[in-house]
């Protein structure tokens, strides 16, 4: 009985430090399988998850059915648009948008509120893009954002083009065009149907354009090439004035400017009542005349050819010259 009694106590303590042992182990390791929960709040660098938040495309790209005839209007707060034509019965436009600096969240709250709409009516198709209050106004701190719409429409289509600052370009087309920018240059190649451009701040180059042209700029040249139109109005507040006619126009014509030389090409067979002069230069014909009262130095009044459509050609601050195409 005395050995059994003390054989029995051992065993019953190895047991219980068995189980105590088992027990232990997989709390232990419970324990440390189970992640700190605040380490996500406490991160420094405020990124968190890649997901945290979402940033709009900088390309938009849109497709709208149209007929020939129709016509696109286009009011922009910043931004260059460059249209093209080609033979197809749609109006495709692309927007794409470049941001300079600023961190993933400042680009994507930048594009968000860079807010783009798009509206069709029957064969009116309306572009609109401007930016939100919240991002009106410059600020140094700010990433900059740069604006570019790209279309194709079909050849006979209008344009009414607008932009607070860029460049305005449009080629190949028969249809009105109406171009504003506060900012920027306009281009125009090949337009068939009556033209009314003006900026703020930049050139103005018409090339081949057979329709009536009105063209002013508050601060920059203005070329014209091959113009083969009824009539020209183009002026500049600061710049020179060059035109170059293909042909007989059939209305009075005028190029005017405060600040540059006049410059104008015509063939040796057209004609037209010439009314030329300058502030502070000299006018000069390298075709014949036929001179009205007393030529002055600074100033030529007559017939060309018989007579014909006005030729008004005055300048505040530089030279007259017309020369033979």
């Amino acid at each position: 009985m005395t050995n059994t009694q003390t054989w029995s106590r051992p065993q019953s303590f190895v047991v219980v430090v068995v189980l105590a042992l088992m027990s232990a182990v997989p709390l232990q390791a419970r324990h440390l399988a189970d992640p700190p929960p605040q380490l996500e709040a406490e991160n420094p660098s405020g990124s968190g998850s890649s997901n945290s938040f979402s940033v709009p495309d900088k390309r938009i790209s849109k497709s709208f059915s149209v007929q020939p005839g129709g016509k696109l209007i286009i009011d922009a707060d910043q931004g260059s648009i460059e249209v093209s034509t080609a033979d197809q019965n749609t109006v495709e436009l692309l927007v794409e948008r470049e941001i300079k600096g600023g961190s993933d969240s400042q680009i994507a709250k930048l594009l968000k509120e860079h807010q783009v709409t798009f509206v069709q009516e029957g064969n009116v198709v309306r572009v609109k893009a401007e930016k939100t209050k919240s991002l009106r106004g410059s600020s140094w701190r700010r990433p900059s954002l740069e604006v570019h719409f790209r279309l194709t429409v079909p050849r006979q289509f209008d344009l009414t083009l607008a932009t607070a600052g860029g460049d305005v370009q449009a080629a190949d087309l028969q249809g009105k065009v109406d171009a504003r920018t506060s900012g920027g240059n306009l281009t125009l190649n090949k337009i068939a149907g009556p033209v009314n451009a003006r900026t703020s701040g930049g050139d103005i180059k018409a090339v081949g354009c057979t329709a009536k042209l009105q063209l002013h700029t508050s601060g920059g040249n203005i070329e014209i090439k091959d113009f083969a139109g009824p009539s020209v109005e183009a002026s500049t507040s600061g710049g020179n004035v060059s035109g170059d006619f293909a042909g007989q126009p059939e209305s009075d014509c005028s190029f005017r400017t405060s600040g540059g030389d006049i410059t104008v090409k015509i063939p040796g067979a057209t004609a037209f009542n010439l009314d030329a002069g300058t502030s502070g230069g000299t006018v000069g014909s390298a075709i014949p005349v036929a001179v009205e009262g007393k030529h002055r130095e600074n100033a030529l009044h007559g017939t060309i050819n018989g007579g014909g459509p006005a030729l008004v050609l005055k300048t505040s601050g530089g030279d007259v010259r017309i020369r033979k195409r």
